[in-house]
């Protein structure tokens, strides 16, 4: 397979690299506290840190992502081969990005190629150097940017849509199993719903469930349904409380909208 180029000012960091480490070995990054990976901008059972929409600026075509610091790659991320996936974005892309390390955000980028609820194209996630990225400035959603089918690429959708005036009706459904043969064959699928008529919201966060604001913690009840969608740009971004279904489900994650299911 063809390695990627790195890209633009990965030669001369590679070249300051080899004059302070041993010879094929780069030099150790200093991290945020605590930081080691990058699992998602938002993941359920985590507080989720704020999540920022950002632009890739890079003047190179293509903007690496780059792997997780490990025992076997304790140097990473850092902008050398050792450390770059096979996975990139293109100037113009738009990422959520979330905790930072050093020069690097932990981001996820999700194609809009992805049109239909089956395709396993999952998003992309990784570190991102934060020098080839711009911040994309906050705007209030109108509310067609709200409305329509919203896909998560493993079994959940949530659609959006105009009740009356001045209200959104919410429709989600998510399983847990259903893409397993072997769990569907013993009927071993469980299954979740998320439902709420809510005032066409004047920020870009809609809270659903009795008394849930959208601000506080979700906190250990899950004897009813809560959740928290946020919208970024092309992203939703939908936080919930672990008791929107069955064992295992979850409406947790990055969806983008797709007109065709």
């Amino acid at each position: 397979m063809m390695r990627l180029q790195p890209p633009l000012g990965a030669t001369a960091l590679a070249l300051a690299l080899a004059l302070s480490c041993p010879p094929g070995q780069p030099a150790m990054a200093r991290d945020q506290p605590g930081l080691r990976a990058c699992y998602g901008v938002v993941t359920f059972g985590r507080d989720n840190p704020d999540i920022r929409l950002m632009r890739v600026a890079s003047k190179a075509q293509r903007l690496p992502f780059y792997h997780d610091r490990t025992n076997r790659m304790p140097y990473c991320p850092a902008e050398v081969d050792q450390c770059q996936m096979a996975a990139f974005v293109v100037p113009g892309d738009l990422l959520l990005v979330g905790p930072a390390m050093e020069d690097f955000a932990c981001a996820a980028y999700r194609s809009p190629a992805a049109r239909r609820v089956n395709d396993r194209l999952r998003e992309t996630i990784g570190f991102v150097p934060l020098s080839g990225l711009e911040p994309v400035p906050a705007a209030t959603p109108k509310p067609a940017d709200w409305t329509g089918t919203w896909f998560r690429a493993a079994e959940a959708r949530i659609t959006i849509g105009p009740e009356a005036a001045g209200k959104l009706t919410i429709s989600g459904q998510a399983s847990y199993g259903a893409h397993d043969p072997e769990r569907a064959r013993r009927g071993a699928v469980n299954v979740g719903e998320l439902d709420g008529i809510v005032a066409l919201p004047t920020g870009a966060m809609i809270a659903l469930g009795e008394g849930h604001d959208g601000t506080a913690p979700f906190g250990d009840d899950r004897s009813e349904c809560r959740a928290r969608l946020r919208l970024f740009g092309p992203y939703l971004v939908v936080e919930d409380n672990g008791g929107c279904g069955g064992n295992n489900v979850s409406f947790t994650g990055v969806y983008r909208r797709h007109d065709q299911p």
